[in-house]
């Protein structure tokens, strides 16, 4: 069975098998990352600085103390090109990390 950890997008995703092989089938969307389904209020800004500009895992350790949550930031945020991304000085949203949690 592939080693999944709590924080990973595919922890409640059914165990499927594919050809033999013990896999994950489609990724189910938690809720918090449903963007129009997330009241306001459980929104955070968070401005790149220079020590995160570039590294959607370093963000993910300082907002939710877990890099392995970096496909939150990425992926609540849909950019069009990772590499890169974000930039210093950019201001991106974030879900509170109560809300992430909650939703794990």
């Amino acid at each position: 069975m592939p080693l999944i950890t709590n924080d990973s997008r595919f922890a409640k995703s059914e165990l499927i098998y594919v050809d033999g092989k013990e896999t994950y089938g489609m990724w189910n969307r938690p809720n918090f990352m449903k963007i129009d389904n997330v009241p306001q209020d459980q929104i955070r800004q968070y401005q790149v600085n220079q020590s995160t500009a570039g590294r959607p895992d370093l963000i993910a350790l300082d907002v939710y103390d877990s890099q392995d949550l970096a496909w939150v930031v990425i992926m609540f945020n849909s950019p069009l090109n990772t590499i890169g991304w974000p930039q210093a000085g950019l201001v991106i949203k974030l879900p509170l990390r109560a809300t992430v949690f909650s939703g794990l």
